[in-house]
């Protein structure tokens, strides 16, 4: 239980506080007997919570931090016989430090705040319910500022909470969703598989079949296509059956490609060809008798004729060489050419025993078995589809009688806790509340025929005492907000009860006389207070909602 909390900035006349001191049952935070305001009743409650791991003494209380500025809270639990003291920061929410019975911190003893609410959660043996500490307690804890203190919604933990969530809770709580926590989870997975293989279809191009009647078309037009391949078979080549479309694609590829290689080794050739013919000059065709020359004219220069011919048979052998290199380039890329014809002519060989097929012929093939396999990759995506959407079907089927059983069953043991509750609380014949759970979405928390504000109030204060005594909640929080609407000798009764438990009950009391007649406060109260607050009395040792300076005057 919660032993202690002391904070060196929580003050009285000047001086620092002692240690407030709690015990087991009832726990009073006592208001003036004039009901002042911002005294810290409702701020003390925020700094209970934060000792048991909350957060919204810091993120909902702008007004300490402001006014306060950084400092810690220091809070000691007692489990069996064993006491731990702790010390947590308001400048340091997500650690808490674990300290000597001084609450001085021990050397390397910072824990992050989820593990020391996993070790809080294993000492009051929650930590088997599918559900962390603060998801379970955080609801019952219902301080003004946390949106948690709806009557007619007890299962809400926060604003935007929902029924579904507050039903999951519960059932946590009481130790009822293990079962349902794993069936919900092969749900979840199965769903996330039907989801996963419906946004496939998107991405894969796959004609959509959505019903039976889509189904049996593509059915009827697969066998169309079929009759159409085999009919294009007969009229060209048996081999075609026993090509697929890619196959059949492939081959059409292939002829395109040996048609312009063949084209190519064709050009090749011819250019080899008039190459070998320019190189047929012979050598002797250089070889000139000029005597007949000299016959005619004498008085030709000879000698320089001569030069000019030798010339042109240099230039002829520099010629040729220039050919030859160019010779043995075009055969180099002949002999390639060749290489490719062949590969690709025994690729056609190993696709089809018909290597005369037309390129036309294998499109329409291909085409054909295209439309064959994306008709029946639709209707193979709707068999599979049809069969996980059963799956998830019959998961949630499942799910859902099972979360109906278990509410019922639970549903029933509350409300018959309820009723002698409330007999204990209330005069004879006042009518119990009543929780009715619909399933796992919804849940109604009403008193027959009676919708004030008291009686509502009552029933949730009385839904709060049964969680407490009937699970391992460690302890309840109810703001003075709530309590003053329940008329007096009720509420009265009610903190009889909060008291004889052995958990731990904290509740903020204002104008504590006013719930006798005689004007005195209740012994329950007097026995009960563990802080008393009122003007020139704050929690701090000060107000700060009084204009105190010229500044504030602006």
């Amino acid at each position: 239980m919660l032993l202690e909390i002391r904070c060196d900035e929580f003050k009285d006349e000047g001086k620092v506080r002692d240690p407030i001191i709690f015990h087991p049952g009832l726990n009073t935070i006592m208001g003036a007997s004039r009901a002042s305001n911002s005294i810290g009743k409702t701020t003390f409650l925020l700094v209970i919570d934060f000792a048991f791991g909350g957060r919204d003494y810091v993120m909902l209380n702008n007004d300490v931090t402001k006014n306060v500025g950084e400092h810690s809270i220091e809070f000691a639990f007692q489990f069996g016989d064993d006491i731990y003291h702790f010390s947590r920061s308001t400048n340091d929410l997500n650690y808490v430090y674990e300290c000597d019975e001084n609450f001085q911190r021990k050397p390397n003893s910072r824990m992050y705040i989820d593990t020391y609410c996993e070790f809080l959660a294993k000492q009051y043996q929650m930590d088997n319910l599918t559900a962390t500490f603060r998801e379970l307690v955080s609801g019952y804890f219902r301080i003004y500022g946390r949106n948690n203190y709806d009557e007619r919604h007890p299962l809400r933990a926060h604003g935007n909470d929902t029924m579904e969530a507050g039903i999951r809770r519960l059932l946590q709580l009481y130790g009822k969703y293990g079962a349902i926590g794993d069936l919900a989870a092969l749900y979840e997975a199965a769903l996330e598989k039907e989801t996963t293989h419906k946004n496939a279809l998107k991405h894969q191009y796959i004609r959509g079949v959505t019903n039976a009647l889509d189904y049996e078309a593509n059915k009827k037009k697969i066998a169309e296509l079929q009759e159409r391949k085999e009919k294009l078979a007969s009229d060209s080549a048996e081999g075609l059956l026993d090509m697929d479309s890619v196959q059949a694609s492939r081959l059409s590829e292939i002829k395109k490609m040996l048609a312009g290689l063949r084209r190519q080794r064709g050009k090749l050739r011819s250019q080899i060809r008039a190459m070998e013919s320019d190189m047929e000059m012979d050598e002797s065709s250089f070889k000139r008798d000029y005597g007949e020359l000299r016959e005619f004219f004498p008085e030709a220069d000879i000698r320089h004729i001569e030069e000019i011919d030798a010339f042109h048979r240099q230039l002829k052998s520099v010629l040729k060489s220039q050919y030859r290199d160019n010779q043995k380039k075009l055969n180099d890329a002949l002999e390639l050419l060749d290489m490719q014809i062949t590969v690709l002519e025994r690729e056609v060989s190993e696709i089809s025993d018909e290597p005369h097929l037309t390129k036309a012929v294998l499109d329409d093939y291909a085409s054909l078995d295209r439309e064959m396999k994306n008709l029946r990759d639709a209707n193979e995506y709707y068999e599979s589809h049809k069969v996980l959407h059963q799956t998830t079907a019959d998961l949630q089927a499942r799910l859902d009688k099972l979360v109906n059983e278990t509410t019922a069953e639970l549903q029933t043991d509350i409300n018959i806790a309820l009723r002698d509750l409330n007999k204990k609380v209330c005069e004879p014949g006042i009518s119990a509340p009543r929780l009715t759970i619909n399933g796992a979405k919804t849940y109604t928390y009403s008193i027959k025929n009676d919708t004030g504000t008291g009686s509502q109030t009552r029933g949730m204060l009385l839904f709060d005492l049964l969680s407490l005594e009937n699970t391992n909640l460690p302890a309840v929080i109810e703001d003075s907000m709530s309590l003053k609407q329940v008329e007096d000798q009720v509420i009265l009764n009610i903190f009889g009860l909060f008291n004889e438990s052995k958990k731990q009950v904290f509740v903020t009391i204002d104008k504590g006389e006013s719930y006798s007649e005689d004007q005195t406060i209740p012994e329950i109260l007097k026995r009960t207070t563990v802080l008393e607050l009122s003007a020139g009395h704050e929690l701090y040792g000060r107000p700060w909602n009084k204009e105190n300076s010229k500044e504030d005057k602006k």
